[in-house]
């Protein structure tokens, strides 16, 4: 029976922020666990106890490896992928800018204008003919 209960099963982290990770020992017995890969701990926990591992920032993606370590030397291990989420960058382009909004109105007026001349014109020739 095995003592280890890890949640969640994939981890997100951003360059910013880290993530936490829950790891469980369903056991009614003391068990030392030991978790490698892009972070590192060893801890024990009591029977029927939860320790939240905190998991840094990173800037890439990874795997956590959880093991338990049984006293007669068997291990019983679980991988955990650890994904980077990136933040989106700004963007300079500012739809609600006031240059951004002259310059369409002062667009749409010319385009407008150019139209009724157009229309004018083209009404003009028409009834010549």
């Amino acid at each position: 029976m095995s003592a280890l209960a890890v949640t969640p099963t994939i981890v997100t982290v951003t360059e910013d922020v880290g993530a936490k990770l829950y790891v469980y020992n369903t056991l009614n017995q003391t068990m030392v666990f030991q978790i490698e890969g892009i972070y590192a701990e060893n801890f024990t926990l009591e029977g029927n106890t939860l320790k939240i591992v905190d998991i840094p920032a990173q800037k890439k993606r990874g795997i956590l490896r959880i093991k338990e370590l049984y006293p007669q030397g068997f291990v019983n291990a679980v991988e955990i992928p650890v994904e980077v989420q990136r933040k989106a960058k700004e963007s300079s382009f500012d739809v609600t800018s006031l240059p951004f909004a002259l310059l369409s109105g002062l667009s749409l007026t010319l385009l407008f204008v150019g139209m009724y001349g157009w229309k004018r014109k083209r009404k003009k020739n028409t009834t010549l003919i």
